[in-house]
């Protein structure tokens, strides 16, 4: 998997949240939706792209330090002492607020939450219509430390130095507060998918609560005394969540029990969409691989042995295309499949960070957003001949490994099959008619919502039907038999996996049924009883320029 000692999940990022709130096509905080995984689903937003409009707001090089928020229609901007927002569509300027920040803002449903005052950590939440201010409250131990609030589903969720809180997003009042076990245990930025909320703690670890109602769900090991200390920030995308710690580390998790699975190799919070997973090595370097298996795809690094060059900041991915700013004032798309230059856009000269400029990217409303000092410069889709920075991107070096599968948008993926082995014995019969009903299962914690397979809306799981037709059949001895509906010849590669372990994998082509023969091979001789994952990645077509993928469970008994 590359750098990575873990197996990631379908990267269905496209939020999962907030109902009547943000949607995944708007940047409601500074790592896209509330899930924070760097990821913005807008159909809109594809290569070729022009520029809509280009804005300085005021010459200070000391000024916008966060990336913008983008939602209702509206860019939000920390610039400087200021709260300033703009038409998304034609970079007017609609209001301006004098604010005095100590973390990045946040947005749900019209409003938009900073914390302010230096002295205090005060909450404050403004109309983000009008910038008038609807409420602010002050608390005694602070609100946040060393991290910045994230608001979905109605509430705004805050880190203070020894308690996580849940305040009501339309009137200020504490929801709930969770006690932690002291001030270096759990700290950092936090993420929602709605139901639960993650937020960074010592070693690597994370903490999980109920989103409604504050419950501990999970609980990190305590804190030592060669402990590394919390801090950072969290995102959510499939069913992992991934760690940046305040040392660069990046750690992934599984997103229901909260157990570590791995470090990654890359030192930024990493952007998950559109079932690939792409971070930054040291900034000097960009790297892909699929969310779905860790397949390595493809590395873009610029400047030379020494670590002199130009840099890329953090990506964001928009559909099917990794945006990023570099300090030689360029903006460029990579595409997620294999890393290819779709897009790129010359706005500055020269090679150096220069004071405070740290150029960045914005996602979100129909335009891609490049924000360098107090300048503005958006970008949208054009039928025509797109932008170009007619040298490319000099002094850079593509290694490509393979092709990356990237998720089309589509329907719900169906529900996961039980399919039993094609030698097991047969089903019990139904009862009877007249029999009694059988006694309600008892009674059970529902654990968090799984996204499908796919990058999109919000994700939702269909009630099973009553009978089901599965879509495969196994035997012991590995072989699988899928009925899928394919044009005859189309060749299909399945890996079968044990939890995170591969087991076996083969390569065949689809008889004139549409079914599929695939012989895995088992390292054992036999599969072991239990329940397997099959992903099976084909192309809907032969002329088809991206690839298809499926997951279906199995169970052999």
């Amino acid at each position: 998997m590359g750098r990575h000692g873990w197996l990631g999940a379908l990267a269905a990022t496209a939020a999962m949240a907030m109902a009547g709130g943000a949607s995944a096509d708007e940047m409601t905080t500074t790592r896209g939706p509330a899930t924070r995984s760097g990821a913005i689903h807008d159909a809109s937003i594809v290569p070729p792209l022009r520029v809509a409009w280009d804005v300085t707001l005021q010459p200070d090089p000391w000024s916008a330090v966060y990336p913008p928020l983008i939602a209702g229609g509206l860019v939000y901007v920390e610039l400087g002492s200021d709260l300033i927002a703009l038409d998304a569509a034609t970079g007017a300027e609609r209001w301006r607020r004098s604010v005095r920040f100590t973390a990045p803002l946040t947005y749900d449903r019209g409003r938009l939450f900073a914390v302010t005052d230096y002295d205090q950590d005060v909450l404050t939440a403004y109309d983000a219509a009008t910038g008038l201010q609807l409420w602010s409250d002050t608390y005694p131990d602070g609100v946040v430390q060393y991290s910045a609030p994230t608001a979905g589903d109605g509430r705004v969720y805050a880190v203070a130095p020894n308690a996580v809180r849940a305040f009501d997003g339309a009137t200020g009042r504490v929801l709930w507060e969770t006690p932690t076990a002291g001030p270096q245990a759990i700290l950092g930025t936090p993420s929602t998918d709605g139901a639960r909320v993650y937020v960074p703690a010592a070693d690597g670890q994370i903490a999980e609560y109920d989103a409604a109602t504050g419950a501990q769900l999970t609980t990190p090991p305590a804190p030592t005394a060669n402990s590394r200390g919390a801090g950072g920030s969290t995102a959510v995308a499939g069913d992992r969540v991934y760690m940046n710690d305040y040392n660069n580390s990046n750690w992934v998790l599984d997103r229901a029990s909260g157990t570590r699975l791995g470090l990654a190799g890359g030192s930024s919070e990493p952007a998950v969409g559109s079932g690939v997973l792409v971070d930054r090595f040291n900034e000097l370097k960009l790297h892909a691989e699929s969310a779905t298996t860790g397949l390595s795809g493809w590395d873009v690094t610029r400047g030379g042995a020494d670590g002199s060059g130009p840099w890329f900041t953090n990506p964001l991915i928009a559909q099917r295309t990794a945006y990023t700013a570099t300090d030689d004032g360029r903006l460029v798309g990579l595409a997620l499949a294999d890393g290819h230059l779709a897009f790129c856009a010359r706005l500055e000269q020269g090679t150096s960070w220069g004071g405070s400029r740290v150029p960045s990217v914005a996602a979100g409303d129909g335009i891609v957003l490049w924000v360098s000092n107090s300048r503005l410069v958006a970008f949208r889709h054009v039928d025509g001949a797109g932008e170009d920075c007619l040298d490319g991107l000099p002094d850079a070096r593509w290694s490509n490994g393979a092709t990356l599968p990237v998720i089309d948008d589509g329907p719900v993926a169906p529900p996961a099959v039980v399919v039993p082995p094609a030698d097991a014995a047969p089903a019990a019969p139904p009862p009877a008619a007249d029999a009694a009903p059988a006694a309600p299962p008892p009674a059970a914690v529902t654990p968090p919502v799984r996204l499908a397979a796919q990058s999109g809306p919000v994700a939702r799981t269909a009630t099973a039907a009553a009978k089901v037709t599965p879509p495969c059949t196994a035997t012991r001895a590995g072989r699988l038999t899928c009925t899928l509906g394919l044009a005859a010849r189309t060749s299909v590669t399945g890996v079968l996996r044990k939890g995170t372990k591969v087991v076996g994998r083969a390569t065949a082509r689809a008889d004139r049924r549409g079914r599929v023969a695939l012989a895995v091979r088992p390292r054992a001789k036999r599969l072991a009883t239990g329940t397997y994952t099959l992903t099976i990645t084909y192309k809907k077509s032969p002329h088809a320029r991206t690839a298809t993928q499926r997951r279906i469970s199995l169970v052999v008994r």
